[in-house]
């Protein structure tokens, strides 16, 4: 039993979600069950926060969103508390890297999404989840506008991330010799994409703002990921929950494994057991 946690921080994709991108009624009855008792609800993703909000109105529950891999947190009323932005001389210069290497970006601020113009699978990505929102009868303002060059930026203070949107079967050679000069930081995904953040930004640090506002120990978190990119706030907890279905490292690395994938509910089931301490179903 972790009786002595008061927020529970959860990873979406792989983790909170199943492979059809959805929260399940399970989860969310043990999600919804468990702050009802006090405990503070965090969700914690790669992803643009407005990307971010069909999960937090379906649970309808959720204290505070860390957003674009920690560079950007916002509480229950999705006011910004926290943000890493881009410094503009560097994102500058390395998105003329990135053009010059043949890729194309997706551009976040904090309130915004850029897509190159023409490239339809980018701008089709922010519609999908639009239109989902729009299916779930949530109605949130989302703006998305074409860019052709870098000049569209120059006005721009509040760049959160960039996200190549291709395959980089490289990327390790595109890292090594084109991003280690700059003042930002970049982490894969596992679905070969790359976010390129500001220096300094990290799950980890946004996961101890929160910490330091709620004035919670270590002790008091509970941590739910399932891919490395999830291992910066392992650090941040005493009480780490790799799901079954998360990388070996992942689970090396954590002091519980769910028994249960992402398809099966497994976030669910594991609050039941141990945090609520029962095992019969709400």
């Amino acid at each position: 039993m972790l009786n002595e946690v008061k927020l529970l921080v959860f990873d979406l994709d792989g983790t909170l979600l199943n492979s059809d991108k959805n929260i399940t009624i399970e989860t969310k009855k043990e999600i919804q069950r468990v702050a009802k008792q006090g405990i503070k609800i965090c969700l914690a993703s790669g992803r643009f926060e407005k990307m971010m909000y069909l999960e937090k109105n379906i649970l309808d529950c959720v204290d505070y969103m860390i957003s674009s891999n920690g560079a950007q947190i916002c509480d229950f009323k999705n006011n910004i508390i926290y943000k890493n932005s881009l410094n503009k001389d560097d994102f500058i210069n390395v998105f003329e890297l990135i053009k010059e290497h043949g890729y194309k970006a997706m551009i976040y601020s904090s309130d915004s999404a850029y897509y190159p113009k023409g490239v339809d699978k980018m701008l089709n990505k922010i519609e999908n989840y639009k239109n989902k929102l729009a299916l779930n009868g949530f109605d949130v303002d989302f703006p998305a506008y074409a860019y052709d060059d870098i000049s569209d930026f120059y006005d721009l203070n509040d760049i959160s991330k960039a996200v190549i949107y291709e395959d980089i079967s490289n990327l390790k050679e595109f890292i090594n010799q084109n991003l280690l000069d700059f003042n930002i930081t970049f982490e894969p995904t596992g679905y070969g994409l790359l976010g390129i953040f500001n220096e300094g930004v990290s799950k980890f640090t946004a996961l101890e703002e929160i910490k330091s506002i709620l004035g919670l120990n270590s002790n008091q978190v509970a941590v739910f990921g399932d891919y490395d990119n999830d291992l910066s706030m392992f650090a941040c907890s005493n009480h780490c929950i790799a799901m079954k279905n998360g990388s070996e490292l992942v689970k090396k690395s954590a002091n519980y494994i769910t028994e249960y994938t992402n398809d099966e509910d497994g976030v669910a089931i594991f609050i039941r057991e141990n945090i609520m301490g029962d095992t019969q179903k709400s």
